[in-house]
């Protein structure tokens, strides 16, 4: 007999409090957290404010290029992108409330899916605190949702189709079981729209599916699903924002990024393997196949990725991680009912190192949490670059060692370098040269004045205290050699924080042809 999802009892409770909790605690990290400039957090928003200001034709949110250079532009981006231009709030006040969605999608999907397929009362919760607590290691990447990552990855769009997902496979195990068109509707409905949001999470929760017992009960309805995918994959197509064919073919392969999902999985996922001895447990003694099925055909997929070279494939590991985790936490909350409940202590030490990680690190978060005069959160290493803000806008275009993806998310200004995508990777990597030439201290002054014309740069960011002789070369052709003045240099110093020294560069002597030796 299959447990309803019934929101009621003291199991429901527990569950609202911990969400709660959770809510708070990631709003509150989501303030203070030291957000590394990598992080593709700055992309994100960078990406929603451009789409509030250009939702009809957006550019390239980090570079001056065409908006259909970048991959981000999906439904959820215009999505928040128009929140943000009807309240008129801050980008980073709409990624918090993104953030607050995504969570209150997770955890009622959680919930939803959970009680369907595994069991009510207090194992939500339960397997909740498995999922935010037991790894290992781990890795960096959405999806990988421990509880140093969570509110990291809270507003990214990676977070919302998982969550999405989630309530997506209930509602197919419920039309699987009872049929209607009703839910067969809004299923394709939802389906599409997590797949054009975040294709490769669409692809798990399609692959997912087979994992429901209800699909083996009825193949015949089963086989009528397959006919979802397609339509996802061909509405791919009619979405004009960028172009879903090279990221299918090109953006799969590893030629443009390694991922680390490959590596160390054993280490990455720690004690997170006790589900699969958990699973198979539950499969055998007790009839709950769903977490084993699970495990089987995301572990089948990532290795299939890994023998092809598919770089994408590596986050079926992450996906594979719920029902290990769905697992651990069904065995957790079957041992509490049972009249074994003496075993619940040894199976939580075995756990412990995990929780033990957990909070080590968040401790070391939480000591490099800096605070001003207000008490409001800076943002960590990202911080440093809050001075930009006032003396960038729309339109300017910075060269800068670093800090490429946090100038435009904090300033509308546009980066001449950028990390590699699949749609620009020549060009990535043609910037990325000019800007290792410019910031070479053997570079002559007619060739960094080429550089800065070619990409009609306004704005030089430079960190002086890096290289002592190479800042001092660049800051005698920006400013002047000495004795020459400021007039024969091709820039002037605007504003300045710690070592990092903000030029604007005079268009005059940029545009002349060869510069100036």
């Amino acid at each position: 007999m299959k447990h309803r999802s019934t929101f009621t009892g003291n199991g429901a409770l527990f569950y609202v409090l911990l969400s709660a909790g959770l809510l708070a605690f990631s709003l509150f990290a989501i303030r203070t957290i030291p957000w590394e400039t990598s992080y593709d957090y700055w992309e994100l928003a960078a990406s929603v404010r451009e789409a509030s200001l250009h939702p009809l034709h957006p550019t390239n949110p980090i570079i001056d290029l065409p908006g259909n250079t970048s991959p981000r532009f999906t439904p959820y981006i215009f999505f928040w992108g128009s929140v943000m231009r009807i309240t008129g709030l801050d980008v980073f006040r709409v990624l918090e409330l993104a953030a607050a969605v995504n969570l209150l999608l997770f955890v009622t999907g959680l919930w939803r899916f959970v009680t369907k397929e595994i069991g009510n009362g207090s194992l939500p919760a339960v397997a909740l605190l498995v999922m935010l607590l037991v790894w290992g290691r781990s890795w960096n990447w959405t999806n990988a949702y421990h509880l140093e990552l969570f509110p990291i990855v809270l507003s990214y769009y990676g977070t919302f189709a998982f969550a999405l997902s989630l309530h997506v496979l209930r509602l197919v195990s419920d039309w699987l079981e009872r049929g209607g068109h009703m839910r067969g509707t809004l299923f394709a409905l939802l389906a599409v729209t997590l797949f054009i949001t975040h294709p490769i999470t669409g692809v798990f929760c399609f692959a997912a599916v087979f994992a429901l017992p209800e699909a083996r009960r009825n193949t015949r309805r089963a086989a009528l699903f397959l006919v979802v995918p397609a339509a996802a994959f061909l509405a791919t197509f009619a979405w004009p924002w960028f172009d879903y064919w090279t990221i299918f073919t090109r953006g799969t392969r590893s030629s443009w990024f390694n991922t680390p999902l490959f590596r160390h999985q054993v280490s990455g996922l720690g004690t997170a393997l006790y589900g699969v001895p958990a699973a198979i447990h539950l499969a055998w003694n007790r009839g709950k196949s769903l977490p084993l099925a699970g495990i089987v055909i995301c572990a089948a997929i990532y290795f299939f990725s890994l023998a092809a070279g598919v770089a994408i494939g590596g986050r079926f590991i992450l996906y594979g991680a719920l029902f290990l985790h769905l697992a651990i936490a069904a065995t957790l909350h079957n041992t509490w009912r049972s009249r074994r409940r003496w075993l619940v202590a040894p199976m939580i030490v075995l756990l412990l190192p995990a929780v033990t990680s957990r909070v080590s690190g968040i401790r070391a978060h939480a000591g490099r949490i800096s605070f001003d005069g207000a008490g409001a959160g800076r943002v960590g290493p990202a911080g440093e670059y809050l001075f930009l803000r006032p003396l960038l806008h729309e339109g300017d275009i910075v060269l800068s060692e670093k800090g490429m993806l946090v100038i435009p998310a904090l300033t509308g200004a546009r980066s001449v370098t950028t990390k590699p995508n699949p749609l620009i990777i020549g060009e990535a990597q043609r910037r990325r040269s000019a800007g290792e030439r410019f910031f070479d201290p053997a570079t002559a002054s007619w060739e960094r004045r080429e550089i800065l014309a070619e990409y009609g740069v306004t704005h030089v960011l430079l960190d002086i205290g890096r290289d002592g002789e190479r800042a001092g070369a660049i800051r005698a052709d920006l400013e002047g050699a000495q004795g020459g003045g400021v007039e024969t240099g091709c820039g002037e110093p605007v504003g300045r924080n710690g070592s990092l020294l903000l030029y604007a560069v005079t268009p005059a002597l940029t545009e002349t042809p060869g510069g100036v030796n």
